[in-house]
């Protein structure tokens, strides 16, 4: 997790533009509000146990996660999803619990499909913590969907 600021040399390789912001610490999503004119996206990591595989769930910050139809997507069972733990998080995708993101994502280091909130795509600046809740890296859904290509890691849209 020390090399949290290599998703900036990923972006500027690619060519997407984003915007850091600087703000007061935002501590928990309740307080995601405080950011001004940003669409600040709640990023939670699920793992499926029967296919050994993390999937990362991107929403709307006042969201939250339906089990239920995400398994359906997925085509398994309600019981083969859970939470990662912060070990997973750390040993696995090398982040912080908290501070989960798809910018920070190594590509290819362990299995990770990426599920979107189709509402998402109508918002034209999503905020991403990464690494710092005192700072928020903004970009567009298109570019965010680029990103994703870019690292080659499959960007589903899904209602969850």
């Amino acid at each position: 997790m020390d090399n949290i600021n290599f998703y900036k040399e990923r972006l500027n390789n690619i060519g997407i533009k984003y915007q850091t912001v600087r703000h007061q610490p935002v501590l928990t999503m309740k307080n995601s509000h405080l950011l001004k004119g940003i669409t600040v996206v709640k990023n939670m990591v699920i793992k499926n146990k029967a296919l050994d595989q993390y999937i990362m769930i991107m929403l709307m910050a006042d969201k939250k996660i339906d089990f239920k139809k995400i398994a359906r997507t997925l085509n398994t069972s309600r019981s083969s999803l859970r939470f990662a733990t912060e070990a997973e998080l750390a040993e696995d995708l090398n982040v912080l619990s908290g501070f989960v993101s798809p910018l920070v994502v190594m590509p290819n280091q362990y299995p990770i499909i990426f599920l979107a909130d189709p509402k998402l795509a109508s918002c034209s600046r999503l905020g991403f913590h990464v690494g710092r809740n005192d700072e928020t890296v903004v970009i567009s859904y298109s570019d965010l969907k680029e990103y994703s290509q870019y690292i080659n890691i499959v960007l589903k849209e899904i209602m969850v």
